[in-house]
């Protein structure tokens, strides 16, 4: 699978493309939803390496008193950069964990027009096809795993495999099916259903 995220990314950078949106020209079918997951875990920590969250390896020499300086490691990131990015490496984790695709098909590293090609063709941002449906993503990891774990709250207390909530606040953006205008939600509902996504 590595070999076809280096293809991908490699493609959208020679095409100045999304890497997401680049996986489903250059990768078979049946790699996708894999690639996608590499391509945008990839993708975030080289936007928290570019935003400084990575720690970096500093080696200095102190000329005073004879005393060296070895191994500094700084971490100048933000926090909400770590934030992000441990609340994507959780829904990837419990989304494999589970076997459903929240996150493959809903989560911030899918793209508008994928949202957009699954609302008016059906087929999902991994490469599947089907049926023409309201398509959303999220705006942010966190967000999702906010409403997840809210989700899973309900469940757990409930039992109901399906249920809405308010979260109070635009958490994401999509489109309506086979519409062509932009559905934002001023107080995205979220509507969740356990078994299928």
């Amino acid at each position: 699978m590595l070999y076809w995220s280096d293809k991908a990314v490699a493609y959208a950078d020679a095409h100045r493309l999304d890497s997401i949106d680049a996986v489903d020209v250059v990768v078979p079918v049946e790699h996708r939803a894999e690639v996608k997951s590499i391509v945008g875990f990839n993708g975030a920590v080289k936007a928290n390496y570019q935003a400084g969250d990575m720690p970096g390896l500093g080696l200095g020499a102190s000329v005073g008193a004879g005393v060296g300086v070895a191994g500094i490691i700084r971490n100048t990131g933000s926090i909400a950069a770590k934030v992000e990015s441990n609340a994507m490496a959780q829904l990837m984790k419990m989304e494999h964990a589970s076997g459903s695709h929240y996150f493959a098909r809903h989560g911030a590293q899918t793209t508008l027009s994928q949202q957009y090609t699954r609302a008016t063709t059906g087929l999902t941002p991994e490469g599947i096809a089907g049926g023409r449906v309201d398509s959303s993503r999220f705006l942010t990891h966190q967000n999702q795993l906010t409403a997840v774990q809210r989700a899973e709250t309900i469940f757990k207390q409930t039992g109901k495999t399906s249920f809405d909530f308010d979260m109070g606040k635009i958490i994401g953006e999509g489109y309506l099916r086979g519409e062509v205008m932009l559905s934002i939600r001023l107080k995205f509902r979220q509507y969740i259903e356990m078994e299928n996504c």
